[in-house]
């Protein structure tokens, strides 16, 4: 009976195929013997290694899994050729501190995420990050090199862990405001939607209407000859005036937009446009709260960090994207 019992807990043991990275960045491939999933990730980590990837041998539906895996394939090398998002940049910082809060140098970590991050073009500045540190440059210097990836809120932060040597914990906290921002600019857009939508379709409306609707009512009204009141007089000039300068008005309207861009892109000319928009009723309640927000949250990140307040001031003028907040 035990005999028994003993076999048929030798047939529930699966076995379980491994990849995994050593404290010292190996890599390590092999099979083990566990009851369950669960069980055998925790004997990987007992042995102090870091489980990259864990499959059932003996599981019916490991074939069906890669097939679909397949199939998947070119989405998944599509997706990865993509430019750099936000998810990209909270996912590097998280990765990263558990990596190091696990024991693994800088180095090792950075060059397994060089060659395991999803996307490719993470890899490659992540790849060059590698070499300049490599070549005994700081971590926050080589951060500072890929502006278009890393922020100067980040750099700094960074830099002033190296100092405190709490690298694990100011990764998180830029990961939790880059999450943080992301969702409010989420948020936002969210809120724009509704109301542009409504912008769009009434301005089709009143387009169909100036130059399809009232213009057969005018022909309809002036072979009656009746006498029109003043409103309708109105609008139905505004019509006329449509399809004689339709060419002039789509002209006017088109300098407009690439003098506000112009306009936008001179340091004068912004500052002009963001006190404009300060005075619009809805508009700068946005503004407002935004710019106050992340004064709020980048000064509270910057000071836990361990910058003083000067320094902090001086990152902060630089971040904020309104140029009246930043004066």
């Amino acid at each position: 009976m035990v005999a028994s019992s003993a076999a048929r807990g030798e047939d529930k043991m699966a076995r379980f195929a491994y990849k995994a990275r050593s404290r010292g960045g190996e890599e390590v491939n092999g099979v083990l013997e566990a009851g369950n999933r669960s069980e055998a990730a925790r004997e990987l980590r007992s042995q102090q290694l870091l489980v990259l990837n864990l499959n059932n041998e003996n599981s019916p539906q490991a074939s069906d899994i890669e097939s679909i895996q397949d199939e998947k394939l070119g989405f998944l090398e599509w997706r990865a050729r993509l430019p750099i998002t936000a998810k990209d940049r909270i996912f590097f910082c998280r990765q990263l501190a558990m990596m190091l809060g696990s024991g693994m140098t800088l180095i090792n970590a950075l060059d397994l995420m060089s060659t395991e991050f999803p996307k490719i073009k993470m890899r490659r500045v992540l790849s060059e990050v590698l070499e300049d540190l490599k070549g005994g440059e700081a971590f926050s210097q080589c951060l500072a090199k890929h502006e278009r990836v890393f922020s100067r809120l980040m750099v700094r932060v960074v830099e002033s862990a190296e100092e405190s040597g709490e690298m694990t914990i100011s990764l998180q906290k830029v990961s939790e405001h880059i999450e943080f921002w992301a969702e409010m600019r989420k948020k936002v857009i969210s809120a724009c939607v509704y109301p542009i939508i409504i912008l769009v379709i009434a301005m089709l409306v009143g387009a169909m209407m100036v130059f399809v609707v009232i213009p057969k009512f005018d022909a309809f009204l002036s072979k009656r000859g009746v006498a029109l009141p003043f409103m309708t007089k109105f609008v139905v000039n505004i019509s006329r005036f449509g399809i004689s300068y339709w060419w002039a008005i789509l002209l006017s309207i088109l300098l407009t937009a690439t003098a506000l861009i112009l306009m936008f892109r001179n340091e004068r000319g912004r500052r002009i446009q963001e006190r404009i928009c300060l005075k619009i009723p809805i508009l700068s309640h946005v503004l407002i709260y935004m710019s106050m927000s992340n004064f709020a949250t980048t000064g509270s990140l910057l000071i836990k960090s361990g910058l003083s307040i000067v320094s902090t001031m001086k990152l902060l003028a630089g971040l904020m994207s309104l140029k009246v907040y930043h004066d």
